[in-house]
């Protein structure tokens, strides 16, 4: 267990840009609805 936890130290350590960027793409595509009914209303003056 503590060798686990090891290894996903280092590999956050390592790699937190490119978690980062996964987590942000991920978020992206499950609130690409709302952002896009939210672009719309304000272009629309709703």
């Amino acid at each position: 267990m503590k060798q686990l936890i090891s290894d996903l130290k280092q590999l956050i350590l390592k790699h937190w840009k490119t978690l980062s960027v996964i987590a942000t793409v991920l978020f992206i595509l499950y609130a690409y609805p709302d952002i896009k009914q939210g672009i719309s209303d304000g272009w629309t003056g709703k």
